[in-house]
């Protein structure tokens, strides 16, 4: 420990000191944000990612007032819903109804779409329709790029395994709720570009200049309390990532 400190000093160096996480929380707690700025967070991301009950609640219990323009919101709503609930045929009717430039524009998002209407056969267990699906609407567009056609074949695999074992599989969170909501987020945000509106949240934005700064900080071997993606705060020390990185 001294030999520590001595060596310090004679490199003319001096340890950034350990800021334990309950003192972080403290000082973070005691930053003045105004409820109104907070408010309008929740408030873009409820409109951004397409909430709408969730929006308009939220304008009433909070007394927010909601964007004038809204982009469509009921109808990206309706679209997310279905895409979370398996109704992915509807909802790319819905997508089409609203702007057909959106899968014009790009296709590979199209593709998505028809891979996941793909995984809800293969959830149902329906695999001949699924096979039959796959070659008339994924094959085509696979055969000219490689990455896509790794992605049908990572589909494809969930065929070797029964319906009860196949979530477990290797490539079983294709057939997860998650997958379905990503899904979801990409035909949200590319209907927001298509109609040149931002298609991301001022808290998604917060998130990553958060990542970016954590980053930042492990890299020069600054000790601090880091947010994970969970929310919760985790101890790191300039020991530790020193360590990582020799």
């Amino acid at each position: 420990m001294m030999a520590d400190k001595m060596e310090e000093e004679k490199e003319g160096t001096r340890r950034p000191p350990f800021v334990v996480p309950e003192g972080w929380q403290k000082n973070m707690s005691a930053a003045d944000v105004p409820k109104s700025v907070l408010d309008d967070i929740v408030m873009n991301f409820l409109v951004v990612e397409g909430f709408h009950e969730a929006a308009v609640a939220f304008s009433k219990e909070a007394g927010v007032q909601m964007p004038e323009d809204t982009c469509h919101l009921k109808e990206r709503d309706s679209i997310r819903a279905g895409m979370q609930e398996g109704r992915v045929s509807e909802s790319i009717s819905l997508v089409n109804d609203l702007d057909t430039a959106v899968f014009d524009e790009e296709p590979d998002l199209l593709f998505a779409a028809r891979q996941q209407e793909l995984l809800e056969l293969i959830r149902a267990g329906r695999l001949d329709e699924a096979l039959s699906f796959a070659q008339l609407h994924l094959a085509p567009r696979a055969l000219e790029c490689p990455e896509l056609l790794k992605e049908v074949e990572k589909a494809m695999s969930l065929l070797a395994f029964d319906t009860a074992s196949a979530e477990s599989s290797p490539v079983g969170h294709l057939l997860s709720s998650d997958h379905r909501l990503e899904t979801a987020s990409k035909i949200n945000h590319a209907i927001l570009r298509s109609q040149a509106q931002e298609s991301r949240s001022t808290l998604s934005e917060l998130l990553q200049m958060l990542q970016w700064s954590q980053e930042q900080l492990k890299e020069e071997g600054v000790p601090f309390p880091e947010m994970s993606a969970s929310g919760e705060w985790v101890a790191v020390s300039a020991d530790s990532e020193k360590a990582k990185k020799d």
